[in-house]
């Protein structure tokens, strides 16, 4: 009894000594759909299969650990740091409208009008 005891109080000692990564290095979260099934994040995504050493993949697996945060988590906070913190694909502008839900015709104001060959 007394070894379980032991055991659960040095389990609770490691996990106050859990770091977190300042609020500011992390990106905003994005909101999450009610009633579904599967992903319930509201944002575009992309899935990344990628190759690295063992030494950052462990430091990495560490990292995530020590930060309780998901690999995805993780690598969306690295990336976003290391692009300057941009805009994401489920932040709103100003309008409310999402950067992904522009019109048609508000892409066609986008796009250059083709100059004739001179």
């Amino acid at each position: 009894m007394e070894t379980i005891r032991n055991m659960i109080q040095e389990e609770l000692q490691s996990r106050q000594h859990i770091q977190s990564i300042p609020t500011e290095d992390m990106p905003p979260e994005p909101q999450y759909l009610k009633g579904q099934k599967g992903r319930r994040e509201a944002r575009a995504w992309e899935k990344l299969t990628i190759t690295v050493d063992t030494v950052l993949a462990e430091r990495f697996k560490k990292e995530c650990t020590e930060h309780s945060l998901s690999a995805g988590k993780m690598m969306d906070a690295i990336l976003w740091a290391r692009y300057g913190k941009p805009k994401l694909s489920y932040e709103l502008d100003p309008t409310g409208k999402s950067r992904k839900s522009k019109s048609t015709e508000d892409k066609k104001k986008e796009k250059p009008e083709p100059q004739p060959a001179e």
